[in-house]
């Protein structure tokens, strides 16, 4: 496959492309099992950012000796190649590299399944639904998550989009995101999980459990009573050398999806590492080895959905002088 750097090309239009977050993926879950006669299907479009028109065309080059004999013969290339051993493009539909690409592809999306009565959710990103059908589905770039409750519906959907794409199908729907799903219909349960993701995480930063951990993060015991709140003090400890502080930079972006997707326990230790990463010390490093031996403690998490009336329930709190640099904290916990 060629790739373009679109990183060297300028583009002046939009592009963000409106994508489903993993709350929403999660919700659409539960609506699954909480739904009579509902199931869960996942599908995803082969080559979704190609062969879709470009609003103006883009150009590059390529050395003569990068290309293949038979393409250099099929289209006469050795006429076209300059005198520094360059033959010219012109792109005239979506590439892989393109930072237009994904908005030119998803809107084309939309256009394509408006005739079948399929539309985004307003005020939801990645949520569609039909009209006046049942079928709701969410959306990463090309890959569907399907909530479905008869053969009819389901199959509406797919002859829409088999009309236009190739598209490949998952009726167990085992994996959507990343994430690996247990369904079980009779008992109206789903187990969400990524079996192998903290594995392959502490095999990367080769990381032996030193001592068991029960919690991500040491214990601050509060001082009940007190008539003064200090915040904790500054740590005047020296900053780590560039390849550590690399290091735990890696450790947050590692399992900062994983906490957010699975693990929840782990994002508050993940916001008091990522706050001081730029400037770790060896207290930070602390957290963040303690932060892995927990990690390597608990390995497999798993959040199982029951059947519900779909009720949102909100849980919020605040704290005060509860960071280092006299910072509070504010957080939320919905389900």
């Amino acid at each position: 496959r060629i790739t373009v750097c679109g990183n060297l090309l300028p583009f002046s239009g939009i592009l963000t492309t409106p994508t489903a977050t993993v709350t929403t993926a999660k919700c659409l879950f539960n609506s699954v099992i909480s739904t009579p006669g509902a199931k869960c299907m996942t599908a995803d479009i082969k080559n979704f950012y190609l062969n879709n028109d470009l609003p103006e065309p883009e150009y590059m080059k390529f050395l003569l000796s990068n290309i293949p004999q038979e393409i250099i013969d099929e289209y006469n290339l050795t006429e076209k190649v300059d005198d520094k051993g360059y033959v010219y493009i012109k792109i005239v539909k979506g590439m892989y590299g393109l930072k237009q690409a994904g908005i030119i592809a998803h809107k084309e999306l939309i256009k394509h399944l408006a005739p079948h009565d399929y539309a985004p959710v307003q005020h939801t990103p990645g949520l569609w639904k039909h009209d006046t059908r049942d079928t709701i589905f969410s959306l990463v770039v090309d890959d569907f998550a399907i909530k479905y409750t008869s053969t009819e519906n389901i199959h509406h959907l797919l002859n829409a989009l088999k009309s236009k794409y190739t598209i490949s199908e998952d009726w167990t729907a085992q994996l959507y995101i990343g994430i690996t799903l247990k369904w079980d219909y009779v008992h109206h349960t789903v187990d969400l999980s990524m079996p192998n993701y903290v594995k392959a995480a502490l095999l990367r930063f080769k990381h032996t459990c030193l001592k068991r951990r029960d919690a991500p993060h040491k214990h601050v015991p509060p001082k009940y009573g007190a008539k003064i709140q200090y915040a904790p003090p500054d740590d005047d400890c020296p900053t780590l050398p560039a390849n550590r502080i690399n290091f735990i930079q890696q450790v947050v972006g590692v399992f900062l999806y994983y906490g957010i997707a699975i693990d929840n326990t782990i994002l508050v230790a993940l916001g008091d590492i990522g706050a001081e990463q730029s400037q770790a010390t060896a207290t930070t490093n602390e957290k963040v080895d303690h932060l892995l031996d927990y990690m390597a403690s608990n390995p497999i998490a798993t959040i199982r959905y029951h059947a519900s009336g779909m009720v949102l329930f909100i849980h919020s709190d605040a704290s005060y002088l509860s960071v280092a640099k006299a910072r509070s904290r504010a957080s939320g916990v919905f389900f």
